[in-house]
């Protein structure tokens, strides 16, 4: 069966800490998990650069066709994801429709597109270690359903890291 992780987070994301997350990507690739992420800018490109060096699964769920440069095919965003999306966001009703597909975007990061698949653990970086932006989409539903969440921008997250990718 396979194991999921979320690799999310900010545009902004710290040079060193991608370089992190990068690493962090490549050493789960090669021992089995499967990336689950949103090809944008920063921490997503980071883990998926990881993910692809070390030639592991990935699921990157894009809001629509050709997102950021994306070959994805994961851009046929499921109804229950907006609606899960819709119950997150605290302003919902007043989103434009692409926003709209960015939340729900991150909905199945963290859920999948099967009953049942959720991630293991959400790996990412905030800025102040603050779950904002479309981030906090993913990090407020991971944390409704109780999964662990290892955020780098907090000053000791390299022991939490630790338990999902040994050695880093």
């Amino acid at each position: 069966m396979p194991r999921y992780y979320a690799g999310i987070g900010s545009r902004q994301t710290p040079t060193a800490i991608l370089a992190v997350m990068q690493t962090c990507g490549r050493m789960l690739a090669c021992t089995g998990w499967t990336l689950r992420s949103g090809h944008a800018d920063g921490a997503d490109m980071a883990f998926e650069r990881g993910c692809d060096q070390g030639h592991g699964d990935k699921e990157i769920f894009i809001p629509w066709f050709r997102f950021n440069g994306s070959d994805s095919r994961l851009h046929k965003i499921p109804e229950w994801a907006f609606e899960q999306a819709s119950e997150l966001h605290p302003n919902w009703r007043f989103l434009k429709g692409p926003v709209r597909k960015l939340h729900a975007r991150n909905v199945l990061q963290i859920m999948g597109l099967e009953t049942g698949q959720t991630v293991s653990v959400v790996l990412c970086w905030t800025p102040n270690a603050q779950a904002v932006g479309g981030t906090a989409t993913a990090l407020n539903l991971a944390a409704q359903l109780d999964i662990p969440i290892v955020n780098f921008a907090v000053v000791d997250y390299k022991k939490e890291l630790e338990k999902w990718c040994p050695g880093i």
